[in-house]
């Protein structure tokens, strides 16, 4: 949480039921793996970030808290957009069964709007490593840049791309992204905003 605030605006605060609507729960999940729903879970009030404390101490960096809480602030994988296949393949048959769901685009979303904005983040938390999921030690995800193989899935924390993109999400619409222009005739004048 810290790192997510030192490199954005987003605050987390202690919930106080007398304040908030929305929480998370950050839960110690004996499983050896860390999992959050993507964004704000409608209609419950909490989310739950699980998060496996004696595989976190055991040697995995924090870089998997981060990537779980940004996925509870609703962010989808980089491999996830819509414009991936310019950028990476999906090597379909080196992955493990069952887990192809995870490497389907991703629907759209208001979020999408920021990433319309950006270059694709090789360097993004919130990208898989070349051989995630890999049933045989090949790459699951492979680069169409070679030279950007070895940036993907990086755990060290928040890319530049990755903060700035929250910051837009939640803290202003990107400038990137033309407006359509509202016109409406007031007294025999065209006023447009």
């Amino acid at each position: 949480m810290k790192h997510i605030e030192e490199k954005t605006s987003i605050r987390f605060e202690r919930y106080d039921s007398s304040k908030h609507n929305n929480w998370v729960i950050l839960a110690d999940y004996k499983d050896g793996v860390a999992s959050s729903y993507v964004g704000r879970m409608k209609d419950s009030g909490w989310q739950r970030v699980n998060l496996d404390t004696d595989w976190a101490i055991g040697g995995h960096d924090l870089g998997s808290a981060i990537y779980e809480l940004v996925h509870a602030l609703g962010w989808q994988h980089t491999q996830a957009r819509p414009d991936r296949d310019t950028y990476v393949t999906i090597n379909k048959g080196n992955i493990e069964d069952g887990k192809g769901g995870n490497f389907n685009i991703a629907q759209s979303s208001v979020y999408d709007a920021v990433q319309k904005c950006r270059a694709y983040d090789y360097g993004s938390i919130m990208h898989y490593s070349g051989d995630a999921f890999s049933k045989n030690g090949k790459n699951t995800i492979s680069t169409k840049d070679s030279s950007k193989q070895d940036n993907i899935g990086q755990r060290s924390g928040l890319s530049k791309q990755d903060a700035t993109e929250i910051q837009e999400y939640y803290f202003g619409f990107p400038k990137c992204i033309p407006r359509e222009k509202t016109c409406i005739t007031i007294f025999g004048t065209k006023v447009c905003f």
